[in-house]
């Protein structure tokens, strides 16, 4: 039973590097194709087409990566056989994240020839970026000082130096 184990085991952490390996490339294929969607030489239809094309492609990646998730968590839960598993590689899962941004970020200023394609998509993305970790950039100078009104509070802050000035109240 060991050896079948580690052969689980083995195939499982293969599989799932194999997939992320999978993902990176075919976002960075669908990235490309987006972008090449601007061309002006294609017709409307055309650009209808290949953006139910860009839907069922998302969402191929997403039912792909919700295979791996239940089958992770079958294979750990239900039948006990992952707990030596090692973590997938951080550097690969931030590489999909990156990728994963970059891709919601084009398709968020692409003009889609139909709202609900893009909806799907971006949909889709989203559900990805949730298995991912993303670290929040917090813009730490805020334009005005929550107790104070807004309009008054702008003058208070100096965006240059960062700091508070609570001398100059107009």
């Amino acid at each position: 039973m060991s050896s079948v184990r580690s052969t689980i085991q083995q195939d499982f952490c293969r599989s799932e590097a194999n997939y992320t390996a999978y993902t990176l490339a075919f976002l960075h294929f669908l990235f490309r194709y987006l972008q090449e969607l601007t061309n002006d030489n294609l017709s409307t239809q055309e650009k209808k087409q290949i953006e139910k094309q860009l839907v069922c492609s998302l969402h191929v990646i997403g039912e792909l990566h919700h295979h791996l998730l239940k089958r992770k968590n079958l294979l750990d839960s239900q039948l006990n056989l992952l707990p030596n598993t090692p973590d997938p590689d951080p550097s690969d899962n931030e590489a999909l994240q990156q990728q994963l941004l970059r891709f919601k970020k084009l398709l968020t200023v692409h003009r889609f020839q139909l709202a609900p394609d893009k909806q799907q998509c971006l949909t889709i993305v989203n559900h990805l970026l949730n298995h991912y970790q993303v670290i929040p950039i917090i813009n730490q100078s805020p334009s005005y000082v929550p107790w104070v009104d807004q309009n008054v509070s702008g003058s208070l802050w100096k965006k240059e130096s960062g700091k508070h000035d609570t001398a100059s109240i107009d």
